[in-house]
C-alpha cells in the first residue's frame, strides 16, 4: 500500500545572500542621501528667501515713512541736515502732528547704530527699520534749492544683521528715491 501514500517534497527556500542585502542597503542609503540633500537644499533656499522678503519689505516701508515726512514738510532745517555724506540726517519743518500750542515741529530722520529713526520734536525717537536689518548707507541729497518747489533724494541701503543669519543668506538693497516737499511755501 506504498501507492497510497504520497511523497511530499518540502522546497527549500533560499533567502536573501549577503551580497543581495548589501546591494539594497546601498541602494535604501543612496535613496536616503538623495531625499536628505534635496530637502536641505529645499529648506536653505527658504531661509534665503525669507530674508530677502524681509530687507526688501523694511526697505519699501522705510522709504514711504520718510517719503510721506518729506512731501508733508513745509521747509528743510539746514542748520541740523546733513547732506551729500553717509550716515546723513534730514531735518524737516512741518505742521503735520503739531504739539498743542505751536504752529510747526521739527522731524529728524538719522541712523544711530546702524538703524533708521523718525524723531519728532517733543517725542521719544521712533525706530523705521525692522528689529533684523540694518542701515549700511544714507545719503540725503537737497535738489532744485533755488527753484519754487524743492526735493530731496534719499539714497539708503540695508541689509540683514549677519547675526541672526547665516552668511549664506545675506542679502542687502540699495533704494533711491526722490520726493518734492508738497507743504512748501
Amino acid at each position: 500500500m506504498n501507492f497510497f501514500k504520497k511523497k511530499i517534497y518540502i522546497k527549500k527556500s533560499r533567502g536573501f545572500t549577503m551580497l543581495e542585502i548589501l546591494i539594497y542597503m546601498v541602494f535604501l542609503f543612496s535613496i536616503v542621501g538623495i531625499i536628505t540633500a534635496l530637502i536641505t537644499q529645499i529648506i536653505k533656499v527658504n531661509h534665503i528667501v525669507e530674508v530677502t522678503d524681509d530687507v526688501i519689505g523694511s526697505a519699501r516701508g522705510t522709504v514711504e515713512v520718510v517719503a510721506q515726512e518729506i512731501r508733508h514738510a513745509s521747509s528743510i532745517y539746514s542748520p541740523t541736515s546733513n547732506f551729500g555724506t553717509n550716515f546723513g540726517q534730514l531735518s524737516l519743518e512741518t505742521t503735520r502732528d503739531v504739539p498743542t500750542g505751536e504752529t510747526s515741529t521739527f522731524v529728524d530722520i538719522y541712523v544711530d547704530n546702524g538703524r533708521l529713526y523718525l524723531k519728532r520734536e517733543e517725542n521719544n525717537p521712533v525706530l523705521l527699520t525692522a528689529d533684523n536689518v540694518i542701515v549700511d548707507n544714507l545719503i540725503f541729497t537737497y535738489l532744485n534749492q533755488s527753484a519754487v518747489i524743492p526735493a530731496v533724494r534719499m539714497q539708503i541701503t540695508l541689509s540683514n544683521n549677519t547675526s541672526s543669519v547665516a552668511p549664506f543668506a545675506r542679502r542687502s538693497i540699495t533704494l533711491t528715491n526722490t520726493v518734492s516737499l508738497r507743504s512748501y511755501e
